[in-house]
């Protein structure tokens, strides 16, 4: 398996757990328990799975950018470098958005929490 393959499954896979842990935990209890949990250790379990849930959004939002600006991403982007460099530009590209949309649900966490209380 190419490298920028192992990526994309990796990438998504995860995502996907991230998506089945953060919807089954935060429709069974208080949004403050997702991530500010009391316990280290569940605390970082859940904002990891939260970040590899937004890190798949932002991929599928990243590509789909580029696929609407440009006329062939795979070919403008991916395909001038060899099998690493386009695992690397893949594993990276969606980190920005990743962050914002990870701050954005974690603020509205917050937010519901407090709204709730």
């Amino acid at each position: 398996m190419s490298p920028l393959g192992f990526v994309a499954i990796v990438q998504i896979g995860a995502g996907l757990v991230g998506s089945v842990v953060c919807t089954e935990f935060s429709s069974t209890s208080l949004p403050e328990a997702c991530i500010d949990d009391p316990s280290k250790g569940w605390r970082i379990y859940h904002r990891t799975m939260l970040f590899l849930m937004c890190n798949m959004l932002s991929l599928f939002a990243t590509f789909g950018m580029l696929e609407s600006l440009l006329d062939d991403p795979v070919k403008h982007l991916l395909a001038f470098g060899s099998d690493w460099m386009d695992a690397l530009l893949m594993l990276v590209m969606p980190l920005p958005i990743a962050w914002l949309l990870y701050l954005a649900f974690a603020r509205l966490s917050r937010w519901w929490n407090e709204f709730l209380s």
